[in-house]
């Protein structure tokens, strides 16, 4: 049993050095929060997504001192760019909402801003708005619907 009751106690003391390690990690590493954008599907390259200067209120001294980037989270392409000299967040490839998010609803593209020098991480949430361009396609030319005079309108 005192074999048992070590283990138990070594593993406790290395859980707390796990997670002390983390806090003591995370400190140094301040995440900002998150900010969400829109934008409507099928935009053309160059499209404005957000000014993210102002929206994540940094100044462009700091800007440029910290070599900000952006990185995407969800797919291997990446369709937003930051503004070389504008530091604005732009659409760089068109997005088809039907395509990237065939089941989800909302549509959301994960990414962050990266800051150096302390290092910051900014999430952004792009959220893709629906442009209803598919014509609804039914198999019938003509549907009868019979409703009884009693069901409330």
């Amino acid at each position: 049993l005192l074999g048992k009751e070590a283990k138990a106690m070594e593993m406790h003391v290395k859980s707390r050095q796990v997670v002390s390690f983390l806090l003591s990690g995370c400190a140094g590493l301040a995440v900002c929060g998150s900010v969400l954008f829109s934008l409507h599907e099928e935009e053309k390259s160059g499209t404005l997504v957000a000014n993210v200067l102002k929206d994540l209120k940094l100044e462009v001294k700091e800007w440029s001192a910290r070599n900000a980037r952006l990185v995407s989270k969800s797919s291997s392409k990446q369709y937003f760019q930051l503004g070389p000299s504008s530091r604005n967040g732009m659409l760089k490839d068109r997005v088809d909402r039907e395509t990237l998010c065939v089941q989800k609803d909302p549509c959301v593209l994960p990414a962050e801003i990266v800051l150096e020098n302390p290092l910051q991480l900014h999430r952004i949430e792009v959220e893709i708005e629906d442009v209803n361009h598919n014509s609804p396609k039914f198999s019938k030319k003509r549907i009868t619907l019979e409703i009884s005079e009693l069901v409330p309108v």
